[in-house]
Parts: C-alpha cells; structure tokens; sequence
C-alpha cells in the first residue's frame, strides 16, 4: 500500500476564492490542482538543468578547441551572466 502524505497549505482569503473557482470551474480537486503544479515546477526545473549542464559542456569543448563558438555565443553567455549578476545585485539592494 502507498504511503499518503498530508500537507497543509495556508492561503490568504482572496487566493482561496480564486483557487475554489478555478477548481469549480474545471471540475477539478485543490489536490489535483497542487499535484499538477509541483509537476509543471519540477519539470521544467529538470528541463532547465539538462539546458544548463548543456550549455556548461559546449564551453568545455569550446575552451578546449574541441568546438567553435557559434554566432558569438560566448558573448550572449557572458551577456547574460552579466545581466543576471545585476538583476540579482538590484533585487539584493532593494531588500535591504
């Protein structure tokens, strides 16, 4: 027999009624809603480290003269580590 697990989840008023109608609407339970979710979450987090492990290999090779950057690719990745430091500098500044 499968073990269930039961998780409580607390949600403001205005979130419970838009979850409730949702639900409603397309016939469907809370818990299969939050199943389908975590689902989506995970998926694409998966699909995202494939991407990233990926990527971290076609700089190997390149480093290695294994393989040549493609249109500037090596720009675009240092453009975007560059972009993602200062969004992520910005949002720590507005935290604090």
């Amino acid at each position: 027999m499968r073990k269930r697990i039961q998780i409580n989840v607390a949600l403001e008023e205005s979130e419970a009624e838009l979850f409730n109608e949702y639900c409603a609407v397309h016939d469907r339970t809370p818990q299969w809603l939050f199943k389908a979710g975590a689902r989506r979450i995970i998926d694409e987090d998966i699909l995202e480290r494939k991407a990233d492990l990926m990527t971290m290999q076609s700089l190997r090779e390149i480093e290695g003269g294994l393989a040549k950057p493609v249109n500037g690719l090596l720009a675009r990745i240092t453009q975007d580590k560059n972009d993602g430091e200062m969004m992520a500098g910005s949002l720590l500044r507005k935290s604090a």
